[in-house]
């Protein structure tokens, strides 16, 4: 990851955190907010973001949504919400805290290397969003909305080139000649 990408996307997520009321109905934390995988030959790579939401009594997420991850060509990859969360997310739930998988980003064979950190203006970090609704102690309607930032690394698999391979296999041809002189003589 570039230095840049890098210091960008945790200047934003600071802010992001640093923006937050003093009280909130609804959190959301993911467990790592940057993950690397490979890019593979055939087929997909899944990888998993684990995390807490919290909800206070009386209120339950209703609403979820995300932003990205896009690179800065906006080359982007598919996320989806896993059945765990869902199971929690669509009945009626008030007051529940959830730990655990919330959502999967799928990275296909042929996908273009790179940090898909950013959401789809290409400036603001990708992001998970949820929303949360309850009574106040008024009896009035609230939403609370709450988020946190997340990218993905996909790295391309290194696979080394014909010449390379040519050449260790001739090293390894001459160090075996080598040894076999040596235990003849």
């Amino acid at each position: 990851m570039s230095r840049i990408a890098l210091a960008t996307f945790a200047a934003t997520s600071l802010c992001a955190f640093i923006a937050l009321p003093a009280h909130s109905q609804l959190t959301v934390t993911l467990q790592d907010s940057l993950i690397s995988s490979v890019v593979p030959s055939s087929g997909s790579t899944f990888v998993t973001f684990n995390g807490t939401v919290t909800v206070d009594p009386g209120f339950d997420v209703d609403a979820r949504t995300f932003d990205g991850p896009f690179t800065t060509a906006f080359d982007t990859l598919p996320l989806i919400f896993t059945p765990n969360f869902d199971a929690y997310y669509l009945p009626f739930n008030p007051g529940a805290t959830y730990i655990g998988d919330i959502f999967q980003i799928e990275i296909p064979a042929g996908t273009t290397p790179g940090d898909y950190l950013f959401g789809l203006n290409g400036i603001d970090p990708a992001s998970v969003t949820l929303r949360s609704t309850g009574l106040d102690g008024g009896g009035n309607v609230v939403s609370d909305f709450a988020s946190d930032t997340f990218g993905v690394q996909a790295t391309a698999v290194t696979v080394p080139e014909h010449g390379s391979l040519s050449l260790g296999l001739a090293a390894a041809g001459v160090v075996a000649s080598v040894r076999r002189k040596r235990r003849a003589g």
